[in-house]
């Protein structure tokens, strides 16, 4: 029982998104990620890459990830700004929120206005809150109903946001979905790394397959929609920056070791515009 209170406690830190750090800090700024850096899908699916559609509009919609989690300038704020200079004039609707868990996101979808200047773009990052909810069922391997409970709730999203006419008559859209990140590498290592407060003395272990079975089940609901969704594969973009780095100046972790850091932001804005418009 000890051991499984101190696991639960270990995804519990881990799969939080609804604490943010908003110091600010500013990195090296890169005019825009190549399509070559969009991300390949670490579940099997492949390079994943935009359409390349010349958008009008950007819809950020997520959790805290997208909702000031961590150290600005947050990614979503510069990817507007990229996609303004590369695209033109773009409206932006941001209706995400710091917490949120899948059960949110049909909500999310409904705050958007009905009509939007096309084709448009939305990202999405969600899905490490309901892991955190589900912490002792993914430690027993019980969590198959919290994953099928996930890809419904997605589902729910994603069909009102493809659905013809949502924006407008004509109005095209393109979902650009996060895979979720393991903020450990899949080592596990927050004691390791040094992180506050009862993380240090959460024992090492492996994490991986936590956010495997995770992300491939959200990928087995992005299948359906073709290229109306995109993969944009954050967790492959962040490993090898994890919590275990911050000595050498490459982690992409703020000290809270779950949101991303000044970095990280940035590492996100580039990985986005270059799936939206490589």
């Amino acid at each position: 029982m000890k051991r499984v209170l101190v696991l639960s406690a270990l995804l519990t830190a881990v799969f939080a998104c609804s604490v943010s750090s908003n110091s600010v800090s500013t990195p090296p700024v890169d005019a825009g990620a190549p399509a070559e850096d969009a991300g390949i899908d670490s579940n099997g699916g492949g390079r994943q890459v935009g359409p390349g559609a010349p958008f009008k509009s950007y819809v950020i919609l997520g959790d805290s990830i997208s909702d000031r989690g961590g150290t600005g300038p947050f990614f979503y704020d510069l990817l507007a700004d990229d996609l303004k200079t590369k695209l033109g004039d773009i409206t932006v609707a941001k209706h995400s929120k710091a917490g949120a868990r899948s059960s949110g996101l049909p909500d999310q979808v409904k705050s958007v206005p009905s009509e939007l200047p096309g084709p448009v773009a939305v990202s999405v990052t969600i899905g490490g809150n309901d892991m955190q909810a589900a912490a002792l069922e993914i430690l027993n391997g019980t969590d198959a109903e919290a994953r099928a409970a996930f890809q419904a709730n997605l589902t729910a999203a994603y069909d009102e946001l493809t659905k013809e006419g949502r924006f407008g008559a004509g109005v095209k859209v393109t979902i650009f979905h996060s895979t979720m990140y393991d903020p450990t590498d899949g080592e596990g290592n927050f004691g390791e790394a040094g992180c506050p407060g009862y993380l240090a003395a959460i024992p090492k272990q492996p994490t991986a397959a936590f956010w495997d079975n995770w992300n491939n089940a959200a990928a087995e609901v992005i299948a359906k929609y073709g290229l109306a969704v995109v993969t944009v594969d954050t967790r492959g973009k962040f490993q090898g920056h994890g919590v275990g780095k911050p000595k050498d100046g490459t982690s992409w972790f703020v000290e809270d070791c779950i949101h991303p850091n000044t970095y990280g932001h940035e590492e996100l804005r580039k990985l986005f515009f270059g799936a939206i418009a490589p």
